[in-house]
């Protein structure tokens, strides 16, 4: 396995509200990580990934398989192959967030 400490180009949040008759309720929260690195993933590739999110100084772990997004190739310096992961965290959970 893989880990992934660093190379981070983004990390953001997003919900998905429940719509009842006048309320909404979270159903909790869908992290999405991007990272790139200079060394490829092989396929299907499990990877570790620590990162601190809102400055709280939490750090925070998801395991799983990262998408391949993008590369770029520059002329004379190494490729830099970009992946995106994300993972889901539980209402319940939210608190420890």
């Amino acid at each position: 396995m893989i880990e992934i400490n660093n190379g981070f180009t983004s990390i953001w949040t997003g919900s998905d509200p429940i719509a009842s008759p006048g309320l909404q309720h979270r159903t909790g929260a869908r992290v999405t990580l991007e990272f790139c690195r200079e060394a490829a993933l092989a396929p299907g590739e499990t990877v570790c990934a620590r990162y601190e999110f809102g400055g709280d100084g939490q750090v925070r772990t998801v395991t799983g398989v990262a998408n391949p997004t993008y590369t770029v190739l520059r002329w004379g310096c190494a490729p830099v192959f970009h992946y995106r992961m994300a993972h889901w965290i539980e209402p319940d959970a939210l608190a420890t967030y």
